[in-house]
C-alpha cells in the first residue's frame, strides 16, 4: 500500500475554494429553508381558510416550487403560494401562471425593452392581483390603463398566463397513509391509495 493523502490535508489545501463555496452554499440553503417555511405557513393559512380541503392542501407542497429567482423575496413567493393554494382549494387549474409569475416575467421583459401601454397595464394589474405592497408611484394608474386598454390587457393576461404555464404543476401521484405530521387524519388520498391497491 502506498502513501495516502489524509482527508484533513486535502480539506486544508482547498480551504479557499471550500470557504467561497461554503458561503454560497449557506446563502442558498438559508434562502431555500426560508421558502420552505413560507410555503408551510401559507399552507397552514390556506387550511384555516378552506377547512373542507385541509387534506388536499396538506399534499400541495410540491406545487409551490419557486419558478423565478425573485421568488426569494418573501412577499413575492407568498403571493405565488397563496394563489396556487386558492386554486387547489377551488379545484381550478394550477398549471397556468400566477399573478406573481406574470409580474416577474414583465420585470424581466422591461430590462430588454420598455413596456408598451398594454404590457405596463398588465404589470400594474398583476401587481395588484398578486397583493404586492402598495406603491405610491402606481397610485390610481391602474384605473387609467384599464380605461384605455382593458380588453387588450385581458387578452395579454390570458396569453401570458398560458405561455408561462408550468404543465407539470399538478397534484398527481400522491400517496397517503392516513397520517399528516404523525397525526391520524381522514384524507381522500389515503382512501384513493387503498382503493388502487385493492384493485
Amino acid at each position: 500500500m502506498g502513501l495516502r493523502t489524509s482527508p484533513r490535508s486535502i480539506i486544508e489545501a482547498f480551504a479557499g475554494v471550500f470557504s467561497e463555496a461554503g458561503v454560497e452554499f449557506a446563502r442558498t440553503t438559508d434562502a431555500t429553508f426560508d421558502q420552505f417555511n413560507w410555503a408551510e405557513d401559507e399552507i397552514r393559512h390556506a387550511q384555516r381558510r378552506h377547512q373542507h380541503h385541509r387534506d388536499v392542501l396538506h399534499h400541495s407542497f410540491g406545487l409551490l416550487a419557486p419558478t423565478h429567482d425573485l421568488m426569494s423575496r418573501e412577499f413575492v413567493y407568498r403571493s405565488h403560494c397563496r394563489e396556487l393554494l386558492g386554486r387547489i382549494a377551488a379545484g381550478s387549474d394550477t398549471t397556468v401562471a400566477t399573478a406573481a409569475e406574470v409580474a416577474l416575467s414583465l420585470v424581466q421583459a422591461s430590462h430588454a425593452a420598455p413596456l408598451n401601454t398594454i404590457a405596463f397595464g398588465l404589470y400594474v394589474r398583476m401587481w395588484k392581483l398578486a397583493g404586492f405592497p402598495a406603491l405610491d408611484a402606481l397610485g390610481s394608474v391602474q384605473v387609467h390603463y384599464e380605461a384605455i386598454a382593458a380588453s387588450e390587457i385581458d387578452d395579454l393576461e390570458n396569453w401570458t398566463r398560458q405561455k408561462l404555464a408550468v404543465r407539470d404543476r399538478t397534484l398527481t401521484g400522491i400517496t397517503c397513509r392516513g397520517h399528516h405530521h404523525d397525526e391520524p387524519v381522514t384524507c381522500r388520498f389515503a382512501y384513493a391509495t387503498d382503493s388502487a391497491e385493492a384493485a
